[in-house]
């Protein structure tokens, strides 16, 4: 075994899951104790597991003990892998591991053979926890740790920082994953960073205020660059989730991965618009909009005008690292691709940027796997001097969370060209020369390409930077020009001659050149406005957008109006109708000039619109189009895609005249496919946008009459569940009841009817209820089952009692008892009545350990205590203790038999709160994917002892209202009139603000713990078996 084999665990705390699994006697609550941690496979057998692409190789350079949980690295122009540590990973989470602080290590293979042999600690310090972002670049090691931004230095040059000085504060996510993270060196001397979704509020050093809030301008996670110095902050981009670390080529262009909300397989790369919203909360509001996230439009509002459209979705994921590949070393055709680790799966991917009209599309392909070692979480990569690919690897049963199981495995690993020696030979670096100089400016390595861009600056190699600039590179040509650009003596030259060149990447480089660096000419600005290539025009328009920032000279002068709306108006005729890359790229160009909608009005006054003047004018969606665009509406010789298009512009434009018409076409019968428009538009975001509309042109009524004639169609009855219209109660009541209705549409009311109940005081529902008890007589199973979910959506005195009676009563379905059990758990009054019927002894013998082990883990402490009184815990469901977790791990499950207890409701009854599929309960996250995500020891634990590890979007909160406290759920839905709170039984409580008198988030999982008290050992087993195989 070699040396880093050997390396000898260290105990993990008690929350990081060291410990056995025994039945606890306290609320019936599964304990943790004294489990040795140990990781799947040591490093040589890990190494052994992964898989990797054709024509690539992959070696093991460092291993535990020489390093701890790596979140980035870097290599610097020695060859050395320097790793930032996260031992000290989420402190509200679990216990600090090293009270020194965490660590930058330094990792050096001496001797050339590919082996790590020597390991030191460049900085160690309390202050230092769990830091994202590494840059090595001279004699500054750069880090991101929020909230600031600074950088070491070893002033007396032993090996260990000895200075540190802060170059940015204000970045939010202290202690948090949705915070600062992955600085990269670009090839114009700046710095790339992201901030998560956790925002910023930063001032720079020349005295600007860079910020993000909620419903402004800039809002949730945001794209940054800056100088060295720290003088001027910009934000590039804004309105993903959590973007881990951009990257930027040699031509300036900008991409980076986002994360989706857990579980949502809509994990994504982005390509970077300057003034880009890429989509992740409401525009104006801030908030998130409800529905199925796993739909693009939900997710990430890809729907709206205003909202960048996505490069490629990659999927599942939790992304990380993402790197530039413009080195040799590897086969050619990764050459100039996008080089991405994703923890979530375990990948190393590659994607190539394909031009796609004013953007990029992309495809992807694995280039390393693991399946056979679900630990294998790979969080950086990063390029050697030599053009290898270095690795880092988390190494951990999962990731993300704010969640670990291990605190002091990692490993780094090297990809090379299949067949090559594995000695590691790093090029030394030569500034001096002419060649050495060169060789070092293309390095696909930052730091050495950094050393270079420091030395090519000076004047005396302007020559050599115009030979390169003039070679067949693209690459030379495009390192070159960011340098000569700069130079006083050679930008404008350069400039022309990069605007004339036959390579369109080169002529999109040269205005962003044009627009950051040189004062600009109106023929050179002209000749790009004419140039063939619509990426070339797109940046012309997000460079006029994006150029009156006070670091840059002005590219299109907001004073002279004219000549910027001549400019608008020029390349807008240029649209195909089809580019929504280049159709964004005008709405972020005309953002606050009006006269481009005025100029497309004039142009097409009696003409009939097309895709491209529908497209422009939902992008502009300015009250000058509004009577154009009702007029295409109401056109039914024109395409629907057309007609959605005005429609679409009409919701953008707003006001009461839009909300009227909408209402409007959502009356019209006669035009389904207008009609079904219509009322998604007047669902969006909980109906807000709209709901004064709907109330002043009386919608319901509308609706409440449809419904009582039996014309309820699937969008009505979607509109009413989306918005819960409570008015329409009655109309639903009487059609339901009504012996006329059929079983389907009985059936499709009832669901409706249960979405409608917002609960709350029965007595607010006490007559409809009423009338729906005599169907829970009914013998049509579905119809009884939601009938019975309606109710179970009340709460009150009656709802209590009726719901106690039910449970009593052994002819019930079975299902339909506990879950009546679930439901009266989850409020203080409706537990004490189960208690009372404990007490009387009524509880049938077939749902008294369910009943038993309900009341023996509710939140209500008094409750609990009477319970586990009243009702002692059994150890398991076979009355067995569990074993060692490790045990479990080395028992083979059925994951057939795994698979039915997913779905049994008195057994496991995973699948009441979790879906496997695209649609589903989304009570918790969607485990589609689970088994990619997290090894089986994560998941036994995640069972085990679901506190541990809350996803961001399921974070429990408890909240106070005026008339009832200790509501317990997640917050599903937000604004500033109303909140959604979801349960553990998936009941939703709408809550008035106003209404609400204290709230805090709780440490207690919505996902109930001792559930392997409903199973036996073998179930637990089973149901870990399939799960591991959702992939």
């Amino acid at each position: 075994m070699s040396k880093r084999s050997q390396g000898t665990m260290k105990t993990v705390a008690l929350n990081k899951l060291v410990g056995t699994f025994i039945t606890g006697v306290c609320a019936g609550v599964i304990l943790l104790t004294s489990l040795p941690a140990s990781a799947q496979l040591d490093p040589d057998e890990a190494l052994k597991s992964l898989v990797v692409a054709d024509g690539l190789e992959i070696s093991l350079f460092a291993a535990e003990p020489d390093l701890r949980n790596p979140t980035s690295i870097d290599v610097d122009a020695q060859g050395r892998v320097w790793v930032l540590e996260a031992a000290n990973y989420r402190l509200f989470n679990q216990s600090i591991e090293d009270k020194k602080g965490d660590r930058i290590r330094i990792l050096e293979d001496t001797n050339g053979d590919g082996n790590c042999d020597k390991a030191t600690t460049f900085y160690q310090d309390p202050s230092l926890q769990a830091p994202l972002g590494i840059a090595v670049l001279g004699d500054r090691v750069y880090v991101c740790q929020s909230p600031d931004l600074f950088y070491l230095e070893d002033t007396d040059n032993d090996g260990v920082a000895d200075k540190k000085t802060v170059i940015l504060t204000g970045f939010k996510g202290v202690d948090h994953d949705h915070a600062i993270h992955g600085i990269q060196f670009g090839p114009d001397g700046f710095l790339y960073m992201s901030v998560g979704d956790q925002g910023l509020d930063v001032t720079d050093k020349s005295g600007d205020r860079v910020f993000t809030s909620r419903g402004g301008k800039y809002q949730a996670a945001t794209v940054l660059r800056t100088d060295m110095e720290g003088m001027h902050l910009e934000i590039l981009a804004s309105n993903m989730r959590n973007p881990y670390e951009p990257t930027v080529d040699s031509f300036g262009n900008v991409y980076i991965s986002d994360n989706d909300d857990d579980g949502n397989e809509q994990t994504r790369i982005n390509y970077v618009f300057e003034g880009g919203d890429y989509g992740y909360w409401n525009e104006g509001t801030g908030g998130r909009r409800s529905g199925n996230k796993r739909l693009d439009e939900i997710h990430w509002n890809t729907d709206r005008a205003g909202t960048m459209p996505t490069m490629l979705k990659t999927g599942f994921g939790s992304p990380t690292g993402l790197m530039v590949y413009d080195g040799a070393a590897l086969p050619d055709r990764l050459r100039g691709t996008l080089i991405h680790s994703d923890a979530g799966p375990g990948h190393i991917r590659s994607y190539r940027p394909v031009p796609d009209g004013a953007g990029f599309s992309a495809e992807m392909e694995v280039l390393v796997s693991s399946p056979e070692d679900s630990w294998f979480r790979p969080s950086d990569v990063t390029a050697g001097p030599d053009a290898s690919i270095f690795i880092a690897d988390w190494y951990d049963a999962g990731v993300g969370g704010h969640r670990m199981v291990d605190a002091n495995q990692g490993r780094i690993y090297r990809l090379t060209r299949k067949g090559e020696s594995n000695k590691y030979l790093v090029p030394s670096v030569d500034l001096k020369s002419d060649a050495g100089l060169r060789k070092a400016f293309l390095s696909p390595n930052k730091a050495v390409r950094y050393l270079a861009h420091q030395s090519a600056s000076q004047p005396s190699n302007a020559d050599l930077l115009l030979n390169l600039f003039r070679g067949s590179d693209a690459i030379e040509t495009a390192r070159a020009f960011w340098l000569l650009v700069q130079n006083d003596e050679h930008r404008n030259a350069v400039i022309r001659e990069a605007l004339n060149d036959k390579r369109p990447e080169i002529r999109v480089m040269a205005v962003r050149g044009l627009s950051r660096f040189v004062p600009h000419s109106e023929s050179d600005i002209a000749k790009a406005m004419s140039d063939s290539d619509p990426a070339v025009r797109r940046q012309v328009l997000l460079e006029m957008a994006f150029s009156n920032r006070s670091t840059q000279p002005q590219f299109a002068s907001h004073g002279d109006a004219g000549t910027y709306d001549d400019w608008l108006a020029t390349l807008q005729r240029e649209y195909d109708g089809e580019d929504r890359f280049y159709r964004e790229a005008l709405g972020i160009a005309a953002e606050g000039h009006d006269n481009a909608a005025k100029r497309l009005l004039a142009e097409h006054e009696d003409a009939p619109w097309d895709s491209r003047v529908a497209g422009l004018a939902l992008q502009y969606h300015t009250p000058d189009l509004f009577a154009p665009a009702m007029k295409t509406v109401e056109d039914d010789a024109l395409p629907f895609g057309v007609r959605e298009s005005a429609l679409r512009a009409i919701d953008a434009i707003g006001g009461d005249d839009a909300g009227a018409y909408i209402v409007a076409r959502a009356k019209d019968s006669g035009d389904q496919e207008v009609q079904a428009l219509a009322f998604d538009l007047l669902t969006r975001n909980q109906g807000d946008t709209w709901r004064k509309a709907m109330n002043a042109n009386d919608l319901d009524g509308y609706i409440g009459s449809e419904i009582t004639n039996g014309k309820s169609t699937p969008e009505t009855l979607a509109f009413i569940r989306e918005l819960r219209r409570e008015g329409l109660l009655p109309s639903l009541i009487e059609n339901v009841t009504a012996a006329s209705t059929t079983v389907l549409d009985r059936i499709e009311i009832l669901k409706t009817i249960g979405s409608v109940i917002s609960r709350g005081d029965f007595e607010r529902y006490e007559e409809c209820i009423g009338k729906l008890l005599p169907l829970l007589e009914s013998e049509n199973e579905e119809i009884h089952a939601r009938t019975f979910g309606a109710i179970t959506q009340t709460r009150g005195t009656h709802t209590r009692n009726v719901l106690g009676d039910y449970l009593v009563e052994t002819n019930r379905p079975r299902t339909l008892r506990l879950r009546a059990v679930r439901t009266l758990s989850n409020t203080k009054l409706g537990s004490r009545k189960l208690l009372d019927l404990a007490n009387d002894e009524s509880i049938p013998d077939d749902i008294l350990f369910n009943v038993a082990d309900t009341l023996r883990s509710v939140k209500f402490e008094s409750i609990r205590a009477e319970a586990i009184q009243l009702l002692p815990p059994e150890e398991s469901r076979d009355g067995a203790p569990l074993p060692p977790l490790g045990q479990l791990l080395r028992k083979r499950g059925d994951p057939d038999n795994g698979k039915e207890l997913f779905f049994i409701e008195e057994k496991a009854s995973c699948s009441r709160c979790h879906s496997i599929a695209s649609d589903g309960p989304d009570i918790g996250p969607n485990l589609g994917k689970i088994g990619e995500k997290l090894s089986r020891q994560a998941i036994f634990e995640s069972i085990l002892n679901p506190n541990a590890g809350i996803s961001h979007e399921y974070q429990p909160w408890i909240i106070d209202t005026k008339s009832e406290e200790g509501l317990m759920g997640y917050i599903r839905f937000e604004n500033a009139r109303i909140l959604e709170l979801i349960d553990s039984a998936g009941l939703t409580t709408s809550i008035p603000i106003a209404d609400i008198t204290a709230r805090e988030k709780s440490t207690i999982s919505v996902m109930p713990s001792g559930l392997a008290a409903g199973m036996t050992e073998q179930d637990l087993v089973d149901l870990v078996a399939f799960l591991n195989t959702l992939e």
